[in-house]
């Protein structure tokens, strides 16, 4: 395989030296589709079934004992920002004339299906820990009109944009955490979900450590295919694999040592966040959740590009405590937040930033843990090999990145069953 320059511009050399263009490429343009700007012009007619709020989860969901039929559209208004989806809002009255509006999200492909499925059960899966932090779930579906579209509806909530501070939301994600442990009692996720494009399967297993390492799998191999192989990142992952995730995972389960498995959102970046706007509260979305070890979830916040930086980090800290051993809680930082690098290259197709910034990762991680777990003395960095705070930035020089996905029911199947015997929305 051709590799793939660090210093290239946007056309990355490819297999045959041309171009690269691969599957995850055409995955990842494929979700970026202007034409879904036409599905939000109108309701479809799933869609305005579940508007009537005729099911017990909607009725549950929404506190309504006994909600009225008869709801009438008013209107459908595109509204919020989104890379991968075109979102809207739509506007209900109800027989006794009470306005009622909800939050529309529309995609195409099979990736785009599984997206909104997974975002389904996530969202779902954290109102169960903390309701007050997302925008209730109401159905997934596909339109009647396009059985290529794919939708999902929610209970719409008015948000004003800005970024929650850092003493609320540290303090909700805590409690999120605290309260989502994994009804299973092991890590993974009953349904697929997706990081931008790529999709995780998110199998059960009793390790952290075993279903990290194929959290990082699938997205390293997923970046390659989008940008090409890069002979260095391929042999600096090899060893992220045999000897960091190992060290750095294998002794919180070990040596009297415990973790639980909590839920996650999964991709808690600034652009994920806002805050309600007649609460004050703060709100999350876009989730990609899993059943995680809590710290999963601080890897965004460790990147200066993010408006979620430190801050959240030590406010978090006060109520949740770092695992043990506590002295690797820094590196872990580092470990979890390259598969964020890692994913925002496999999301952006014609630059290479992220993926220099993951190689800083993976090269300071390898420099260190060279022993791997059976040598759990650490290295000491030499003098040019000191921890940065986010290692292969430079002050001042740091890329603007664009705001990803921001972003009831009556006759409407849910179309994924789920089969895990936990109960999951179905």
């Amino acid at each position: 395989m051709a590799d793939c320059s660090l210093e290239g511009g946007t056309d990355l050399p490819g297999r045959n030296g041309s171009t690269f263009i691969s599957r995850a490429r055409s995955i990842v343009a494929g979700l970026k589709d202007p034409s879904l700007e036409s599905y939000i012009q109108y309701v479809d007619s799933n869609v305005a079934a579940c508007e009537y709020l005729d099911s017990p989860i909607a009725r549950t969901c929404l506190d309504f004992e006994d909600f009225p039929l008869g709801s009438k559209v008013k209107g459908i208004f595109a509204h919020g920002s989104a890379s991968w989806t075109r979102t809207a809002a739509i506007q209900t009255v109800q027989v006794d004339g009470t306005i009622l509006e909800f939050f529309l999200k529309v995609t195409r492909t099979t990736v785009g299906k599984t997206t909104l499925q997974g975002e389904y059960v996530s969202t779902w899966a954290i109102s169960r820990a903390a309701p007050d932090l997302v925008q209730t779930p109401i159905a997934v579906g596909t339109y009647a009109t396009d059985n290529n579209i794919h939708f999902l509806l929610s209970r719409f909530v008015n948000m004003t944009g800005k970024v929650p501070d850092p003493r609320s939301l540290p303090m909700k994600i805590a409690e999120m955490h605290f309260k989502g442990a994994s009804p299973t009692g092991k890590y993974g996720f009953p349904v697929p979900t997706s990081m931008g494009a790529c999709i995780q399967q998110n199998k059960w297993t009793s390790s952290w450590e075993r279903c990290f390492t194929e959290l990082m799998n699938t997205m390293f191999e997923f970046e390659q295919d989008v940008h090409g192989n890069h002979e260095e990142m391929q042999q600096l992952h090899h060893i992220i694999l045999e000897k960091v995730i190992p060290r750095l995972l294998r002794p919180m389960e070990t040596g009297g040592r415990d973790i639980e498995p909590r839920i996650v959102h999964g991709d808690l970046w600034d652009g994920n966040t806002s805050v309600e706007a007649t609460t004050g509260n703060p709100v999350i979305f876009d989730a990609s959740s899993i059943y995680a070890h809590n710290e999963y979830e601080l890897g965004p916040w460790d990147l200066s590009r993010h408006r979620l930086d430190r801050s959240y980090i030590q406010e978090y800290r006060k109520h949740f405590e770092p695992s043990r051993p506590e002295e690797d809680f820094e590196d872990r930082l580092i470990l979890y937040r390259l598969r964020f690098n890692l994913t925002s290259s496999a999301c952006h197709l014609d630059h290479v930033h992220y993926r220099k910034l993951a190689v800083g990762d993976m090269r300071y991680l390898t420099a260190k843990y060279t022993d791997g777990y059976q040598g759990p003395e650490q290295r000491k960095p030499e003098e040019d090999q000191t921890l940065p705070s986010h290692a292969g930035e430079k002050n001042g020089d740091l890329l603007i990145v664009d705001t990803e996905p921001q972003g009831e029911l009556h006759g409407l199947v849910v179309e994924q069953r789920f089969e895990d015997k936990t109960e999951f929305p179905g």
